[in-house]
């Protein structure tokens, strides 16, 4: 995840919703931030999928 200083760490998603307006969300962790989990808006240029397996 972009955290809007131009730093990545990395997160882990737990979950995903749509809203009724089609957008997409995710329920998102940040690794060593010392947070819960929260819902965030997905959005590709901020959250970049990486794999853990199956490639």
């Amino acid at each position: 995840m972009e955290l809007g200083d131009g730093t990545w760490a990395l997160g882990r998603i737990s979950g995903w919703w749509q809203d009724a307006a089609g957008r997409s969300w995710c329920r998102l962790r940040v690794g060593r931030s010392g947070q819960p989990a929260c819902w965030e808006r997905f959005d590709p240029e901020r959250v970049l999928l990486l794999p853990v397996s199956g490639l």
